[in-house]
Parts: C-alpha cells; structure tokens; sequence
C-alpha cells in the first residue's frame, strides 16, 4: 500500500491546471487590449501606456506558449516521476519559461502606473514622483530578477546539467531576493489600486464612468491579496530536488 500511494503521488501533475490558467491569461489579456486600442482610437488618445501593456499581453503569450513546451516535456510533475533521461531537458525548460513570466509581472505594473500618471492633473507633484519612483524601483527589480535567473550559476547550465564544475548562489540566497520582489511587487498593487480613487472622483465625467474606472484599479487589491497568499510558497523555490513541481505550488 506504502509503494501505491508513493506512486500515485509521483505521477502528480499540475500540468492541466497550469495551462488552464495561462490560456485563460491570454485569451483575456487579448480581449482587453483589443478593446483597449478600440476605444483609445476612437477618442484619438493612444499613449505609451497603451503600448507598454500590449507587450506584457505580448510576454503572456511567449510566457502561455512556453509553459506549454515545458508540460510536454515532464514540466509541472514530480522529477521523480520522469524517465532519468528527460530529467535535464525539463529543468532546462523550467528556467527558460522563467523570464518572461518575471518581466511581464514588472511591465504591466509599469504599465498601470503609467496610466494613472495620464489621468493625473500636473500640479499633483509628490503623487507623481511617487508613481515615478515606483516605475524605477520595479523596472529596477524586475531587470534584476530577469538576471539573476541565470547569473545565480557560472556557467548558468549547471542549473539543469548536474555533476558539472560550476559556482552556484546557494539557493537560499536567490529566493530571499525572490522575496523582497515579491514584497515589493504587493505594495505596489495595493498603492496602484489605492492612489487612483483619490484622483478618479476628481475627473470631470459621469458618475457611471468614475465608478467604472474605481472598479478596474481596485482589482489591484485583490492582486496584492493573491500576492499576499503566494508569499508563504515562495521558499519552495529553494527546493532544487523537485524544482518541475515544487516550485509551481504557488499557482
């Protein structure tokens, strides 16, 4: 019975769910920008916000179509599980999909902040170099996350070729960077949600469109809420062991 249930649990896969939410990602992130760029021509007011958030739906696709590859390939099952030869090519897609999903998580904030800083009436000076401040910071970050992925290794196949002299952070190491991003990337939703309802009220418009537009910030609260939940299972990353399912538990 022991071997049974240790068999079961190795042929674990998170695949179906994975792909379930990265298409749905996609196929919404789609609709959006469509309406989007519909309704920001019609009123001839296309800003580089527009375009900032068209290539994270961009990135969302490369990171969906990727995450595919990987689940092809033994991604989102035990490593355990997978025939002795398949186990590098799944590690190796496993950092590969990793940027892309990193990068577009810091566009999309600095895509929102820039949206909000169109809204703002100019003479809101401390409000905009807060904004400004927090499209540096995440750039900042996000870039260094993106680097990080592959300079944690000297040389960066030694995260998927085992057995190879290499010099490696301790992974304790990358996921507490990993954790300070994350924690950053929370307050900013919540300040990305919070800053815009005092600006919105104060927007020449029908009351119907301001309660509209309240609505869409204030998904940003429940993102800093997922985010906050998702924290606990960021020191997964740790584990190099069983990193094709362990480290996607968050999702």
């Amino acid at each position: 019975m022991a071997l049974e249930s240790s068999a079961l649990n190795n042929n674990e896969t998170r695949a179906p769910a994975m792909l379930a939410i990265v298409w749905t990602e996609c196929a919404l992130g789609i609709v959006f920008i469509i309406l989007r760029f519909w309704c920001r021509y019609r009123i001839r007011a296309l800003g580089i916000d527009d375009w900032i958030m068209s290539f994270s739906v961009a990135l969302t696709i490369v990171t969906a179509s990727l995450i595919t590859v990987l689940a092809q390939n033994g991604g989102f099952r035990h490593l355990a599980s997978l025939p002795a030869d398949t186990h590098s090519r799944a590690v190796k897609l496993d950092w590969i999909e990793q940027p892309s999903m990193v990068f577009n998580f810091g566009v999309s904030k600095v895509s929102t902040s820039l949206l909000i800083l169109r809204l703002m009436s100019p003479n809101s000076k401390k409000t905009r170099r807060l904004l400004y401040f927090i499209i540096a910071i995440t750039t900042l970050l996000t870039t260094l996350a993106v680097i990080f992925i592959f300079a944690q290794c000297k040389p960066p196949r030694a995260l998927w070729t085992p057995n190879i002299p290499a010099k490696c952070w301790r992974p304790e190491d990358y996921s507490s960077f990993t954790l300070g991003q994350g924690a950053w990337y929370i307050l900013v939703d919540f300040l990305l949600a919070i800053i815009p309802s005092f600006i919105i009220w104060n927007l020449k418009m029908k009351r119907t469109k301001r309660i509209g537009l309240s609505i869409v910030f204030s998904f940003g609260v429940l993102a800093g809420i997922c985010g906050c939940a998702k924290m606990p299972t960021l020191k997964n990353l740790n584990s190099r062991s069983d990193i094709t399912c362990k480290k996607h538990h968050q999702f």
